[in-house]
């Protein structure tokens, strides 16, 4: 049995019990027959007829996706899956279901060759051979376009070859084909302040469940802070500087010496901050999505100033 053939078939008895839940069993006996029997190019149109008598069927959707995914591939399987997700009337447990499912169905890959290479580029992936394992992800990108963790891995390796521009048009992938993994969020926000697009920063943490994550709230605060809303910026970073104290980012210690160093009334205390931000600061790394480097020479100048 294929790779997707076998991966179909998992998350089909994955579904199990939940598929008939919703919908007389007469009225896709035919529709689960074929599905059953892995005859899809017969299921699938007949899942969708199930469908679109009943659009709120929530088991007929993803039966749908999944045939989907092996009819014509999982180019139009993100925005489906995001705009249900997004429909109101959702309840908590719909929503974790079809999260479950979109999961699923991205890991599933669709071809023996693109699994094949994706197990051998993360075998060389693990020995530190970060060149021979990106050969190997970027030919299983191709053979199988959009699935989730080749594009996860792939990213990971770019990032350990320093390949910043490709890294981050990969995490760009990894996040459409399935935009619920913290991980790749968390790197997808901290590449955007790379390339100064705070917009973008701001959209995906807001995107997301509220932000309580401290590395998050540090990309939060900085976003915040470079556009220029730095009233709502303010808790957000005292709040940080608090609660972590030894564990602040260095970053934080700038933001909030330079928001208050800029008022007479507070100036005492930014100077303060700065010099720890300065204090705290080494030789810059090579990823630098928070510009430590720009910020420490804007820091030396406020410091300077009567």
């Amino acid at each position: 049995m294929k790779a997707g053939a076998l991966a179909l078939t998992l998350v089909g008895l994955l579904l199990g019990p939940t598929l008939f839940a919703k919908e007389n069993p007469s009225t896709v006996s035919t529709a689960e027959y074929y599905y059953r029997q892995g005859d899809y190019r017969q299921a699938y149109p007949l899942w969708v007829n199930v469908l679109e008598r009943s659009p709120e069927n929530l088991n007929a959707f993803i039966r749908v996706a999944e045939l989907m995914l092996w009819q014509e591939g999982r180019a139009k399987i993100p925005d489906r899956f995001r705009l249900r997700l997004e429909s109101p009337g959702l309840n908590r447990e719909e929503r974790q279901l079809l999260k479950a499912k979109f999961w699923q169905i991205q890991i599933a890959f669709l071809t023996d060759a693109a699994q094949n290479l994706y197990f051998q580029g993360k075998h060389r992936l693990e020995r530190g051979d970060f060149a021979g394992a990106l050969e190997n992800l970027q030919r299983a990108s191709e053979a199988d376009k959009g699935q989730f963790l080749i594009l996860r891995d792939r990213a990971h390796v770019e990032f350990q070859l320093g390949q910043w521009g490709p890294y981050y048009e990969t995490l760009k992938l990894a996040q459409r084909s399935y935009p619920y993994d913290p991980q790749v969020r968390y790197l997808l926000a901290e590449a955007h302040l790379l390339n100064r697009d705070t917009t973008s920063t701001l959209e995906l943490l807001k995107s997301s469940d509220p932000v309580i994550d401290p590395k998050e709230k540090t990309l939060l605060a900085v976003a915040l802070s470079d556009s220029g809303a730095r009233t709502q910026a303010l808790p957000v970073l005292r709040g940080l500087a608090t609660s972590l104290r030894e564990k602040v980012s260095p970053v934080i210690f700038y933001l909030l010496g330079d928001v208050l160093f800029a008022n007479t009334a507070t100036r005492s205390e930014g100077r303060r901050y700065l010099e720890k931000f300065v204090a705290a600061q080494s030789i810059p790394a090579p990823w630098d999505p928070f510009h430590l480097s720009e910020r420490l020479s804007e820091a030396k100048r406020l410091l300077a100033l009567p």
